[in-house]
């Protein structure tokens, strides 16, 4: 089709539903508050991997406390070390009102857990928990929508 000496293709089009819900945060409770002065604001799920956690007061007194994540009703000694926001495994650290963000390590998504824990695991101890539901459609984290190419379909041809 021409249109004022120009060529115009239309190359497709894209129907988006009226009702699309698209992916977005979702906010959570804050942390129970069980021991060693452990609270926060309300937390938040920002992607399929990423916590934040805002107004964080944790007086850093568990001798081998850690970020925990799991399955079951709520937490116990099954479950998985998440490092802290500058991606440390080491125990935490006392924090006085500050907001963080943690990142779920390795293959593990909010969609494979049900509970974030301050737990100590020397005395198998909650210090404080909350409870991730199952129905969540947060976005995808960065990095979990890469698209593998196999290398050989670029290789130079033959001249």
């Amino acid at each position: 089709m021409k249109e004022s000496g120009k060529l115009r293709v239309d190359f497709g089009d894209v129907f988006i539903p009226s009702d699309l819900k698209v992916p977005k945060l979702q906010v959570l409770p804050e942390f129970s508050r069980l021991a060693h002065g452990l609270r926060s604001g309300n937390i938040s799920i920002l992607d399929s991997k990423t916590i934040y956690i805002p107004n964080l007061h944790y007086d850093g007194g568990g001798p081998d406390a850690y970020f925990w994540v799991g399955n079951g009703t709520e937490p116990s000694h099954f479950g998985i070390k998440v490092p802290n926001e500058v991606g440390s495994s080491a125990p935490l650290r006392g924090y006085q009102g500050e907001d963080i963000e943690i990142v779920l390590p390795g293959n593990l998504t909010v969609y494979d857990i049900n509970w974030l824990a301050v737990w100590c695991v020397e005395y198998r101890h909650n210090f404080g928990h909350v409870l991730i539901p199952k129905d969540l459609d947060v976005p995808p984290a960065l990095g979990q929508t890469k698209i593998t190419v196999n290398q050989n379909e670029f290789v130079n041809p033959p001249t």
